[in-house]
C-alpha cells in the first residue's frame, strides 16, 4: 500500500518523482545488494532512507545489524 500511495503522490509531482526510487525488499537477503544482472550494487548509494517502524519490527538482535545495513546503504552525506 505504501508503495502504490507514493506512487500515486509522486505522479502529482513530476519535478520530485523523477529523483525518487522506491525500493521494497528484504534488506537481510543478499539479492537486495544486487542489480538486475547480479552484480553487486556499489553501497553508499542512496541520499536518503525512510524507513517507518521497520526497526520496532526487527528481532531485537537483528537490530544491529540492520542499523548497520542501512547506514552503510547511505551516501556519505546522506
Amino acid at each position: 500500500n505504501a508503495v502504490e500511495h507514493m506512487e500515486v503522490q509522486l505522479a502529482m509531482t513530476p519535478q520530485i518523482a523523477n529523483r525518487v526510487h522506491l525500493h521494497l525488499q528484504d534488506i537481510f537477503s543478499p539479492h537486495a545488494w544486487k542489480d538486475d544482472t547480479g552484480i553487486p550494487d556499489a553501497l553508499g548509494g542512496f541520499d536518503f532512507i525512510w524507513d517507518r517502524q521497520g526497526l520496532s519490527a526487527i528481532d531485537p538482535p537483528r537490530r544491529d545489524d540492520y542499523a548497520f545495513l542501512l547506514k552503510r546503504a547511505l551516501k556519505p552525506d546522506g
